[in-house]
């Protein structure tokens, strides 16, 4: 007779910590974050001394925000269109080379690039 007993492993929150690359950046990005809520409280106390209009004071803050939210909005694009022309260049550079007289036209698949295993797919 053959017996299984389930053991569940419930994992430590704190394992994660035994890898020294995941405590070196976990670290680094706790130590960049305070720099920066450092550098917020900062610049408000600045503003609130050279001009205390409230107006004045979040507009340093919408400033410094701003570049971040704009490369978030940036980041959302879709470039499929670039890289199919990007992945059509070299087909596009065998068939010139071809009517050049340079060499046989080699025949590459349309989708290449596209293919599960990232082998050329077969004609």
């Amino acid at each position: 007779m053959n017996s299984r007993v389930d053991v569940t492993v419930h994992p430590s929150p704190w394992t994660p910590f035994r890898h020294t690359a995941f405590s070196v950046i976990w670290t680094a990005t706790v130590v960049a974050n305070i720099g920066s809520w450092m550098y917020a409280a900062a610049a408000a106390w600045l503003m609130t001394t050279l001009d205390s209009s409230p107006v004045m004071v979040s507009l340093v803050q919408v400033a410094s925000t701003v570049p971040v939210f704009l490369f978030a909005i940036g980041s959302k694009v879709d470039l499929t269109w670039l890289r199919d022309r990007i992945i059509e260049l070299p087909r596009a550079n065998l068939f010139i080379a071809d009517d050049v007289g340079l060499g046989k036209t080699i025949e590459i698949p349309r989708d290449t690039a596209r293919s599960k295993k990232g082998v050329l797919a077969e004609g």
